[in-house]
C-alpha cells in the first residue's frame, strides 16, 4: 500500500469539508438543528409519491416538476433531501450541470444527517470535474475516499481523482490513483485502462527520482512494476546492469502477476555475466532408513543427477547435505536444527512423508531457513513464510481428470469403486465434488476393504446399486481410486460381466509398469492422472530420462522427477537471479511462475504453495518387444497395431493423452 506521506505531496487544495466546499469562493455550511429532519404528514408524502411513480416510470420532466414543487411548497423534512437528489439527477442527466449542482449543494448545505449526504458530495465532485473545476473535484472526492464507511472509494472515483490530477499537471499523484483503480478493479478493460496511464506518466512526465520512489515504497503494485522496468532500461542503456537486475528482482520476486513479469525474467538472463558462486549448499531430508526409504531414495537419484553430483549438470553445481529422517518426527525436526547451524545451507529440501514433512516445516520456520517440502499436504504452507511445497495434490490431481473426461470426452454419468481408507474416501470425496462442479452426477458409490481378494461379488453389488445390467448400465465411467496391485485385482471382473461400453478411470497409483503385466489387456481406453511419464516426447523429459537411464541402469519414475525439478528451479534461480542467502532464497523461490519441468509447469504462490496441471494419461496395445515404454498417443483414426511377426508379442503400454491440458 502506498504510504500517505507521498500521496498528495504538492497537494494544497484540500479543506475539510465539515467546514467549507470550494466553489466560485468559500462556502460554510449549516444545518438545520443538530438532528434529522422532522417526518413528513399525509399530504406531503402522497405529493412525494406522486413524483416518484413519474420517475420510476420514466416521465422524468412530469417528476423534475414534482420535486420541484415539493421542495418549495413543504418545510423540509426526511423527503425533502431525495427530492433535491432525484431533481439533480434528471438535471445532471439532461447536461443541466449548474442546476444539478445547486441540488446536490443543498443537500450538503442543510442535510448533513441525510442518507443523501454522502451520494450527493459524490456527484457533486464528478460535476465539478465535468466543468473543469479539477481542484473542487480533488477535494470532495478525496476527503470522501478517506471518510470510512461512505462506500464511495470505488474504482470510477480512483479515476476520476487520477484524471484531476494530471489535468492539474500533479503527475506524481495521477499515478498514486491510477494505480489504485487498477487494484481495485476486475473489469480488464478498466485495468488496462489504468496501466496504460500510469506507463505513459512514467514514461514522460515523472523524473528519474520520482521512478525510484515509487519502485522502492510500492514495488508490489503495479506502478512499482513499472517505475523497476523503466529503470531497469535506463540503467542498462547506461551500463549500470547491477542497478538494472536490482529494478528486475522487484519484479519478478514480489509481482509474478505482472505484464512485464516474462520480459524482466528475460532481461535478467541477458544481465546476469557471473552472479552465482560455483556452487551452492542444499540440505536435503528423506527417509533413507526403514519402510519408506524405497521412495527416498527415488527422489535422492533425482536429486543428484539435477546437483552435478554425478557429473551432468549445466550449473551451478549444488552441494547436496543429506540427512535421514526415517519416518520420525523428532528426527526430521532434529535434521532441521543441524543443517541450519551450517551458514552455508542455504535451502532445505524434503522431506516427504505427512508428519515428518510438518515437524521439519515447522522448526525450519523457527530456524529463518526456507524449506520445499515434497509432500500433498497442502496446508503445511500455513505454517510460515519460510515453509513451500512442489508435488502434485490430490485436488490438482482429480480436478485435471474430472476436467478431462468431461469436457474433453463428455462423459457425465459416474459410478465409484472405492477402498474403505482415508485415501480412498478422500478421492472418493474429491471426485464426487469435482464432478458436481460440472453439473454431472454420482449414479453409485460401494467401498469394499483391503482383505476383499475376490471382486466378483462386489461388481455384481455395484450393478445392482446402480440399476445396471451386463447389457445396459446407467453410468459411462467407473472411478477406482485404488493402487495398481488391487486394480489390477479388480478390473478382469469388469470385464467379466461384459462392461465393455464404460471408461475406467484412476490416479496416479495406476501409473506403474506392473499394472500392464496384471490387466493391461482390460485398461485399453482407460483413463488416470499423474505428473510425470517417462517416455514422453518433450525434449527436457527425454534429456532427463537418458542421462538418469546412463547413470543407474533404469528409467526414472515420479518421484526421482520431482527430486529433479526441485533441484532444477534452485540452479534457475541461482543462475537467473544470483540468489545469496537464505531470505534471498525465499524471496526468488516465490517468482517461480509456470517453470518448465520434467513434471510439468510449476508455479509457486504468494503462500509458499505449488499448483501443478496433471498429465491425462491411458493404456493402448502396441506391438513390441516385451519391454515397457511410454509415448504420446496417436491422433485420433491412427492405426495402433501392424501386421504381427511371428516373433512379435503383443505389449500393453501407457501413454500420455496428446492435448489433455488444454481442457
Amino acid at each position: 500500500m502506498w504510504s500517505r506521506k507521498t500521496i498528495f505531496r504538492g497537494f494544497g487544495y484540500i479543506v475539510v469539508l465539515a467546514c467549507a466546499v470550494m466553489l466560485s469562493s468559500c462556502v460554510t455550511y449549516t444545518t438545520i438543528g443538530t438532528s434529522r429532519m422532522p417526518s413528513p404528514n399525509q399530504e406531503m408524502a402522497d405529493a412525494y409519491t406522486q413524483a416518484d411513480n413519474a420517475f420510476r416510470s420514466g416521465r422524468y420532466t412530469e417528476a423534475l416538476e414534482g420535486y420541484l414543487d415539493y421542495i418549495s411548497d413543504y418545510s423540509p423534512n426526511t423527503l425533502t433531501d431525495n427530492a433535491l437528489n432525484k431533481a439533480g439527477d434528471i438535471y445532471r442527466a439532461r447536461g443541466e450541470l449548474s442546476s444539478a449542482q445547486s441540488m446536490y449543494l443543498k443537500i450538503i448545505q442543510d442535510f448533513v444527517f441525510s442518507d443523501s449526504y454522502t451520494d450527493a458530495r459524490y456527484k457533486l465532485g464528478q460535476i465539478y470535474y465535468s466543468q473543469g473545476r479539477y481542484s473542487d473535484a480533488i477535494n470532495i472526492l478525496a476527503s470522501l475516499v478517506d471518510e470510512p464507511g461512505t462506500g464511495v472509494a470505488t474504482t470510477a472515483t480512483y479515476n476520476t481523482l487520477a484524471k484531476s490530477y494530471m489535468m492539474l499537471g500533479e503527475y506524481y499523484d495521477a499515478v498514486f490513483w491510477f494505480n489504485e483503480a487498477a487494484r481495485s478493479t476486475y473489469e480488464v478493460s478498466v485495468r488496462e485502462e489504468a496501466e496504460e496511464n500510469i506507463k505513459l506518466l512514467l514514461e514522460n512526465y515523472l523524473d528519474e527520482e520520482d521512478l525510484e520512489d515509487i519502485a522502492e515504497e510500492y514495488d508490489d503494485t503495479p506502478a512499482g512494476g513499472y517505475a523497476a522496468y523503466i529503470l531497469a532500461q535506463r540503467y542498462i542503456s547506461r551500463g549500470d546492469l547491477d542497478d538494472a537486475r536490482s529494478e528486475l528482482l522487484k519484479i519478478v520476486r514480489n509481482q509474478p502477476d505482472h505484464e512485464y513479469y516474462y520480459e524482466a525474467q528475460g532481461m535478467l538472463k541477458e544481465t546476469q555475466g557471473m552472479p552465482y558462486s560455483s556452487e551452492i549448499t542444499v540440505g536435503v531430508i528423506l527417509p533413507l532408513s526403514g519402510r519408506a526409504a524405497v521412495f527416498g531414495r527415488k527422489v535422492r537419484n533425482g536429486l543428484e543427477l539435477a546437483s552435478g553430483a554425478l557429473g551432468y549438470t549445466d550449473g551451478p553445481r549444488i552441494r547436496l547435505i543429506f540427512k535421514d529422517s526415517g519416518s520420525d518426527e523428532t528426527t526430521a525436526s532434529y535434521a532441521v536444527k543441524e543443517l541450519a547451524r551450517d551458514e552455508d545451507v542455504v535451502l532445505i529440501i524434503g522431506p516427504m512423508l505427512k508428519d515428518t514433512a510438518l515437524a521439519a516445516a515447522r522448526e525450519a520456520q523457527l530456524q529463518g531457513v526456507p524449506i520445499i517440502t515434497l509432500t500433498k499436504e497442502q496446508s503445511i504452507t500455513d505454517l510460515g513464510e519460510y515453509v513451500f511445497r512442489n508435488f502434485l495434490t490430490n485436488p490438482d490431481e482429480i480436478s485435471g481428470l474430472v476436467r478431462y473426461v468431461v469436457q474433453g470426452r463428455g462423459l457425465c454419468r459416474f459410478a465409484i469403486l472405492y477402498p474403505d481408507d482415508a485415501y480412498g474416501q478422500e478421492m472418493k470425496e474429491l471426485f464426487s465434488r469435482y464432478v458436481g462442479y460440472y453439473g454431472c452426477s454420482i449414479v453409485g458409490e460401494l467401498s469394499y476393504t483391503g482383505e476383499t481378494a475376490d471382486f466378483r461379488s462386489i461388481i455384481k453389488d455395484l450393478l445392482d446399486l446402480t440399476g445396471s445390467t451386463k447389457s445396459s448400465t446407467t453410468f459411462d465411467a467407473l472411478f477406482i481410486p485404488d493402487y495398481y496391485n488391487t486394480v489390477g485385482l479388480v478390473i478382469p471382473y469388469v470385464y467379466y460381466y461384459n462392461l465393455k461400453s464404460i471408461t475406467l478411470l484412476g490416479t496416479d497409483g495406476w501409473n506403474d509398469p506392473a499394472i500392464l503385466d496384471i490387466a493391461g489387456d482390460f485398461m485399453i481406453g482407460s483413463y488416470f492422472a499423474d505428473a510425470f511419464t517417462p517416455d514422453s516426447d518433450d525434449p527436457a523429459v527425454k534429456s532427463f530420462v537418458e542421462d538418469f537411464t546412463s547413470i543407474f541402469g533404469f528409467k526414472p519414475g515420479v518421484l526421482a522427477a520431482y527430486g529433479y525439478d526441485t533441484i532444477r528451479m534452485v540452479q534457475y534461480l541461482v543462475r537467473s537471479q544470483g540468489v545469496d542467502g537464505r531470505d534471498d532464497m525465499r524471496d526468488a523461490l516465490l517468482s517461480i511462475r509456470g517453470y518448465e519441468g520434467v513434471t510439468g509447469l510449476t508455479t509457486i504462490e504468494r503462500n509458499g504453495d505449488s499448483t501443478k496441471d496433471p498429465l491425462i494419461l491411458t493404456v493402448m496395445e502396441s506391438e513390441a518387444e516385451r519391454t515397457m515404454t511410454i509415448t504420446e498417443e496417436p491422433e485420433e483414426g491412427v492405426a495402433i497395431a501392424a501386421e504381427l511377426n511371428e516373433d512379435d508379442v503383443t505389449e500393453y503400454v501407457i501413454v500420455e493423452v496428446p492435448d489433455s491440458r488444454r481442457y
